[in-house]
C-alpha cells in the first residue's frame, strides 16, 4: 500500500512538473533581462555630471527640472519576432520615460531612449531602481 502511494505521489509530482513547465513555454517567455538604473540630485542646482556606464543606465548628476537621456540598443538575434515589454520599479516609474511595448523582428537592432526628468521638488541625494525587459515569443 506505502509503495502505491508513493507511486502515485511521484506520479502526481511528474504531472504538476510537467504542467507547469507547458504553462511556461505557453506564455513564451524567452528571456528577462534587468538593467540598475541610478541618478543624484545635487544640493545645489549648478551641479551637472555624466556618467559614461555602459552596464546600467546611469545618467549622473541631474538637477531639478532637467532632463537626461539614455539609450539602449538591443538585437535580436532570434530566428522569429519577439514582444518586448518593459517594466519599470523604484524611483524610474514616476521619472524615466520610454517605450513600454514593442515587437522587435528577426536580426533586427532597436534603440530604446530612456529620457529621466527630475521633479523641481525632488530632494537631494542618490535615486536608484530597475529596468526590466521581458522578451517573449510573438505569437503568430
Amino acid at each position: 500500500m506505502k509503495k502505491a502511494l508513493f507511486l502515485l505521489f511521484l506520479i502526481l509530482i511528474a504531472v504538476i512538473s510537467i504542467s507547469l513547465t507547458a504553462i511556461f513555454y505557453s506564455l513564451g517567455v524567452v528571456e528577462t533581462m534587468d538593467i540598475k538604473v541610478g541618478l543624484k540630485v545635487p544640493e545645489s542646482d549648478t551641479h551637472i555630471g555624466f556618467d559614461t556606464n555602459e552596464s546600467a543606465l546611469k545618467f549622473g548628476i541631474v538637477p531639478r527640472g532637467v532632463s537626461s537621456t539614455r539609450v539602449i540598443e538591443i538585437y535580436n538575434d532570434k530566428g522569429y519576432s519577439m514582444n518586448v515589454k518593459i517594466i519599470k520599479s523604484g524611483f524610474v516609474t514616476d521619472w524615466i520615460d520610454s517605450e513600454t511595448d514593442f515587437i522587435i523582428k528577426p536580426n533586427e537592432s532597436r534603440r530604446i531612449s530612456f529620457t529621466a526628468t527630475v521633479p523641481e521638488g525632488a530632494l537631494a541625494g542618490n535615486y536608484s531602481g530597475n529596468v526590466r525587459f521581458i522578451f517573449k515569443k510573438k505569437r503568430i
